[in-house]
């Protein structure tokens, strides 16, 4: 089977689910956030010079998905205090976003040098370096971040992704389904499991999870056409898959 037909999407879907691409906020949540943006507005105009306070509005803005503001304070708030590692990251994850990986990788590596622990950090430039072909680099990243957080559900997801385009199946099946085992509804994991599955030869079993992963709107439209190629090379051999 051509992998990199079979990958091509889930690709594209994880880099930006795994990225810290910002999912869209109910109604709600948006209230919530809303209000931050008023209360760590207010602070930078009554405290100009603090570095914290324009971190932290930073940090409301890109929950309000308002990336530019959201940019604008953190450099700002760099100016104020270089030695602040999350704004680095924060900064890297915007242009990561935006495509621009080389500058991402940049200041993941010095967010990563000031706060080694930072497992976000590792996680996303372990993305990053896989969107970039560099493979080698992005396990190293994705198991250092393990090793210091085995709990670390995104990156499970991003190794797996990163497993699946090394065609190593049931590494790729393992961390997906070590995920699940965490959330059992992750849409994302369910159709990977089942991409791992059908590169084992385990028909079956995969068109189970590409039906699973289709009642899934984040999903649907990538499962419904993986079952649909399922389906028609099952009919060419004269199998039908249930």
């Amino acid at each position: 089977m051509d992998i990199s037909s079979r990958t091509g999407t889930l690709a594209t879907t994880v880099l930006v689910a795994a990225l810290i691409i910002i999912a869209i906020l109910t109604y709600q949540r948006n209230v919530v956030w809303n209000d931050s943006v008023s209360l760590w507005g207010d602070v930078v105009a009554k405290s100009p010079q603090k570095y914290r306070a324009h971190y932290n509005l930073a940090t409301v803005l890109a929950g309000t998905n308002d990336l530019d503001r959201a940019l604008k304070e953190n450099i700002i708030a760099l100016e104020l205090n270089p030695v602040t590692p999350g704004a680095h990251f924060n900064i890297g994850a915007i242009k990561h976003v935006r495509g621009d990986l080389d500058t991402a990788i940049q200041l993941y590596k010095i967010a990563i040098s000031m706060k080694p622990s930072d497992i976000k950090a590792h996680n996303n430039l372990g993305v990053a370096y896989h969107a970039k072909g560099l493979t080698a680099l992005a396990l190293q990243e994705f198991n250092t971040a393990l090793a210091l957080d085995p709990s670390h559900l995104k990156t499970y997801l991003s190794r797996g992704n990163l497993y699946i385009d090394m065609d190593m199946a049931p590494k790729a099946y393992a961390d997906y389904m070590r995920l699940l085992s965490y959330v059992p509804e992750h849409a994302e994991s369910i159709l990977g499991a089942g991409i791992a599955l059908e590169m084992m030869g385990r028909i079956e079993e995969a068109g189970q999870k590409y039906r699973l992963a289709s009642g899934y709107r984040a999903t649907r439209q990538s499962a419904e056409q993986r079952l649909r190629e399922l389906y028609s090379r099952g009919t060419r051999r004269g199998i039908r898959y249930e």
